[in-house]
């Protein structure tokens, strides 16, 4: 039932609307009504299978489907499975539906399969979000690492979450290995709860968790009763995010949270893409968002030279973003090499090998063209 599902989202015009009919009829017709109609499909005298079949030449004569021992079986289970499958695949296809388009694209730009898209993203987002535990539900998450008493991503000290799965491909991501949707490791939200309850004296006044990833947006349906949960438990909760996901549960999320920290990469949509694989509109248009709904946050932006640390870059976010009363303070955050050990490790190739890191003169010249526009400029 899920890969007809998903075959049903792909499909477009009249085709959709055939399928969902096919199996959506018996999930919204009572038993009776499903009963009567079928009964009357297999009818020896007036039924339709026997009309087209003898109409076409299929069969020479009318046969007792429900009567006959030879197709009795058959018939009883082909009734079974459309007042079975259909509910399922209802569910599933509201589900898939739901999935963010630019997560696929993403997969398309590693050059993903139509499988392998769906394996890898789809799945992921609509699957082991929930896990049965006797009568309870535990809600479920893909957690790459931790982080404790961190003290780079949001206010005070902070347990720092990395969740898994990632909507960008940046050139410099420092951590390729939280890019794959599948990966990480499935863990009770109530063990993240229970670390930031052990954690909290350290927290002080200003301290709390920060979900990163990754892209944390990606789990936004299983954050969102966990953020209620540490809220809860009185922790003060941020989201590192790249602000390129959206849908109802990334924007319930956005609402929730106490702070975002909003990943920009770059202003201009071209150079965004190089940069990441994606245009930057949807980054834009969160940004708009928790402006407008008086949602604070953190402007951040990762100096790379050659491809966003250049006058024109840094004037065209500033130009777009100036104004805007909900950013804090914006984080210059300095390129580095860290993480290309990792890229060797999975044999993958790191394609900015070659660009130098910048020297604090091409830090301290950035953060002051971003002082012309912002009133708090911080190099991280």
């Amino acid at each position: 039932s899920l890969w007809v599902s998903s075959i049903i989202v792909d499909l477009k015009g009249w085709a959709t609307s055939l399928f969902r009919i096919i199996f959506y009829l018996p999930v919204v017709t009572g038993s009776v009504a499903v009963t009567v109609v079928w009964k009357w499909m297999f009818n020896n005298y007036y039924g339709i299978f026997n009309y087209l079949g003898t109409t076409t030449g299929l069969i020479e004569k009318n046969i007792n489907w429900l009567g006959d021992e030879r197709y009795a079986l058959a018939c009883i289970i082909i009734i079974l499975l459309t007042t079975s499958v259909g509910q399922p695949i209802v569910l599933y296809v509201s589900a898939l539906g739901n999935v963010d388009a630019s997560l696929v694209e993403a997969a398309n730009v590693d050059g993903a399969t139509r499988f392998q898209a769906f394996w890898k993203v789809k799945w992921p987002q609509i699957m082991p979000t929930n896990r049965e535990q006797g009568d309870n539900i535990q809600i479920m998450l893909r957690i790459h690492s931790y982080e404790s008493m961190g003290t780079f991503d949001g206010p005070g000290l902070r347990l720092v979450v990395f969740l898994q799965g990632c909507n960008f491909r940046c050139l410099y991501c420092a951590n390729p290995d939280t890019i794959d949707a599948c990966g990480g490791k499935p863990t009770p939200a109530e063990e993240i709860l229970r670390m930031a309850t052990d954690q909290k004296p350290f927290f002080g006044r200003r301290g709390g968790v920060t979900f990163s990833g990754g892209e944390p947006t990606f789990q936004a349906a299983a954050l969102v009763p966990l953020v209620r949960q540490l809220h809860g438990a009185g922790i003060h909760v941020c989201l590192d995010s790249n602000g390129g996901v959206w849908n109802p549960a990334v924007e319930e999320l956005l609402g929730l949270v106490d702070l975002v920290l909003l990943d920009i990469k770059q202003a201009d949509p071209e150079r965004h893409r190089t940069l990441t694989g994606r245009d930057n509109a949807q980054t834009l248009r969160t940004a708009a968002w928790l402006e407008e709904h008086g949602k604070p946050f953190w402007l951040r932006y990762v100096l790379v030279p050659g491809y966003s640390d250049a006058e024109a870059d840094i004037r065209a976010l500033g130009e777009r973003l100036g104004g805007y009363k909900q950013v804090e303070r914006v984080e210059i955050l300095p390129y580095h090499t860290l993480g290309v050990h990792k890229y060797e490790a999975m044999g993958k190739e790191y394609r900015l090998a070659g660009v130098q890191e910048n020297t604090p003169e091409q830090s301290e010249r950035a953060a002051a063209l971003f002082r012309e526009y912002f009133p708090t400029v911080v190099v991280n």
